[in-house]
């Protein structure tokens, strides 16, 4: 028994001594080494910029360090200019935000290599990263001004450096104002932009392409672009030009591409991107229309792309169009036009994008809410419009305007293929449908049509029946499978109704972009009103909704 005994102790000595050995060829062959500490961007396509002297830098790196995050280095080609203390964190990963004023020594030309390091509690460096920087002149000038006793920095010239307007800001546009390419314009919530006016070339503020126009108001805090003389004095529509975007996507011409007096736009980038826009209310502009400087419109998105985010925006009381979709593939969502002296929303020239929640509104005769068109002729052979848009309601000036020939809820011409689902049309003295006789090949082969719509108590007339144009076909109202209907639909506050008969629910199907909305028109009633949600739209009348 002894004997055996020994024998397992010694067995078990074996293992034992056996184990510590693998335990030491573990340690050895994988001992655990921690990462070096890093920097990196939190924007990787943010890495250079062009500043003027004595302007600010801004951008956010990410500080990694495993054995603890001592502090952050920022040098300018070489020279320290900042070592801030992080212990105090005691993190081991966080986001820091760099900071740095060009000198004012800094002239035309100079080039400033920015580099970050983090360092970490053992006092071991990363390697840097690098921020580069090009010093140009500034085409633009900032002052103070007051105006009807109001406070004012007034921008003036073309902005070729990356350019934040703070929160609820007051900002004078003066004259000729434009975002260069490549720059980028941010416009905090709140903010209100006031035009000059009486200048020889009516002020506005167009966005070149390659150019960002970051406007994101809130429902509550919207950017409010108008005319100086709400400060004192008459405004009026016209009395400025109003909001461009030039972008990169294609339009009707054989290059996809136009040249106007703001610039270039157009071109073969579809998905191109010129920023976002929401909660904007544009005003008392649409100036210098015909003059090939602005198209007389609130909103112009000339050739803009479907990168683009524009929603929840409205033009009220402008000279000529609302809005002006010239080509391109942007989407629109939630948007508002009233009282133009033209159409409220105009698309053609090659527009291929998707729109959903619209609503036009006028007190105005003469004018129309919607028209799509192709461009030049019905002929052209380039791009096509060819859109869909769902959930509109166009409401005219009623019945008791002259029946003009412009007096018109939704025209279709020139060849243009648009689909549109779920609209209420009513109201105009002249018609509530028109389809031009060079669409009809287009309607019947069904790359043009109206579907799960109301058009009701359209004309002048006694019966308020004429809700189709006498160009229109008779197919577009006989037509069983485009469910079309001239049932009245109650509306209340002028335009808040929809109807839940058979509505048109395959959207999604289509695209992504739309919702679902088991409903025709634009705007529902109770909680589901998005006009009255906040302060950010007008009704015709001027009152906040």
């Amino acid at each position: 028994m002894k004997k055996y005994i020994n024998i397992s102790k010694s067995i078990l000595c074996g293992v034992f001594l056996l184990l510590i050995g693998l335990s030491s060829c573990e340690k050895k062959d994988f001992e655990y080494v921690s990462p070096e500490p890093k920097v990196a961007f939190v924007d990787a396509t943010a890495t250079s910029r062009r500043q003027v002297s004595s302007g600010q830098i801004r951008f956010d790196v990410t500080l990694q360090a495993f054995k603890g995050i001592k502090a952050a280095l920022v040098k300018a080609n070489g020279a320290e200019v900042k070592r801030e203390d992080l212990t105090a964190r005691n993190d081991l990963f966080i986001t820091y935000t760099v900071q740095y004023t060009i000198p004012s020594t800094a002239k035309q030309g100079d080039k400033i290599a920015l580099t970050v390091e983090v360092i970490d509690n053992e006092g071991k460096a990363s390697a840097p990263i690098t921020y580069s920087i090009d010093v140009v002149g500034s085409t633009f000038t900032v002052n103070e001004v007051t105006v009807g006793g109001q406070a004012l920095s007034q921008i003036t010239g073309i902005i070729n450096v990356d350019y934040e307007i703070p929160a609820n800001a007051k900002i004078l546009l003066n004259g000729r104002v434009e975002v260069e390419e490549g720059i980028k314009l941010t416009i905090g919530s709140g903010t209100i932009l006031y035009a000059k006016t009486g200048g020889a070339t009516p002020s506005y503020l167009s966005v070149k392409p390659k150019a960002t126009l970051i406007a994101r108001g809130t429902k509550t805090a919207p950017i409010i672009m108008t005319s100086e003389k709400v400060l004192g004095g008459t405004p009026a529509a016209g009395d400025w030009g109003g909001l461009v975007i030039n972008g990169q996507a294609r339009i009707n011409t054989a290059d996809g591409s136009a040249t106007g007096v703001t610039g270039k736009f157009g071109g073969t980038i579809d998905t191109d991107n010129s920023g976002i826009i929401e909660y904007l209310r544009v005003e008392y502009a649409g100036g210098g229309g015909g003059s090939d400087i602005l198209e007389g419109a609130g909103v112009t998105l000339n050739g803009v792309g479907s990168g683009t985010t524009v929603r929840f925006v409205q033009n009220w009381n402008s000279a000529g169009l609302g809005f002006f979709v010239n080509g391109g593939r942007v989407n629109l969502r939630n948007i508002v036009s009233m009282n133009s002296r033209s159409h409220e929303i105009y698309a053609e020239r090659g527009w291929r994008g998707f729109g959903q929640f619209w609503l036009t509104h006028t007190t105005i005769a003469g004018e129309r809410g919607v028209q799509i068109s192709s461009y030049p002729s019905a002929l052209e052979t380039f791009v096509i419009t060819d859109c869909v848009v769902s959930n509109i309601t166009c409401v005219g000036p009623g019945f008791g305007q002259p029946s003009t020939f412009g007096n018109i809820g939704m025209r279709f011409r020139r060849g243009a293929k648009a689909k549109i689902y779920n609209a209420l049309v009513t109201q105009y003295p002249s018609a509530g449908l028109r389809l031009d006789p060079d669409n009809n090949t287009e309607y019947l082969a069904g790359t043009v049509l109206v579907a799960n719509s109301n058009i009701f108590q359209n004309s002048a007339g006694p019966a308020h029946s004429n809700n189709f144009h006498s160009s229109t076909r008779a197919e577009w109202r006989d037509k069983a499978d485009r469910a079309n209907l001239t049932t009245p639909v109650a509306l209340t506050n002028d335009f808040v109704g929809t109807s839940t008969t058979t509505p048109f629910t395959g959207l999604a199907t289509i695209n992504s972009f739309f919702t679902n909305a088991a409903y025709r028109g634009a705007v529902p009633t109770g909680t589901g009103d998005w006009t009255a949600d906040g302060n950010w739209c007008k009704n015709a009348k001027g009152d906040i909704l």
